[in-house]
């Protein structure tokens, strides 16, 4: 078993260092090489992302992940139930997706179409743990 494995790492990495195109090179790499991975809790102007409208239903909430403005990611909405307000979201590279990331891409996030105050920096076969916020860290029903 451990001699197939290994059989099939050094193909795969065979096929990475060919002049393939980016369709071929995709094809061939497992879920993971050619996306990074973020998931963290979501706020919006200090309260939690994901809550109850005024009927008792759950507002769903949108969060995307942008590269120069284009959406490379698959648009998530936050689910109801106990965990309203994580989120786990994929970046897809290039490699996938025309125009999307390479190694050092600088990820910006949208949350129900407003920026979310933090970035990110992509890298392949990455999961990275980031709360995102939007808006100000206190919640409006405080403000005076």
């Amino acid at each position: 078993m451990s001699e197939l494995l290994l059989v099939l790492v050094g193909l795969r990495s065979l096929a990475l260092a060919l002049p393939l195109s980016s369709d071929v090179k995709a094809q061939l790499n497992p879920v993971g090489v050619t996306e990074a991975r973020f998931v963290g809790i979501v706020t919006i102007d200090g309260s939690p992302a994901a809550r109850e409208a005024a009927d008792y239903t759950t507002v769903r909430v949108q969060v995307e992940a942008l590269i120069d403005g284009k959406v490379c990611s698959n648009g998530l909405v936050l689910p109801p139930g106990p965990a309203v307000n994580r989120y786990y979201i994929s970046v897809e590279s290039e490699a996938i997706v025309a125009g999307c990331a390479r190694p050092g891409d600088r990820i910006t996030f949208r949350v129900d179409g407003r920026l979310a105050n933090e970035t990110a920096v992509w890298q392949a076969q990455s999961l990275h743990s980031l709360d995102l916020t939007v808006g100000s860290a206190i919640p409006r029903h405080g403000r005076r």
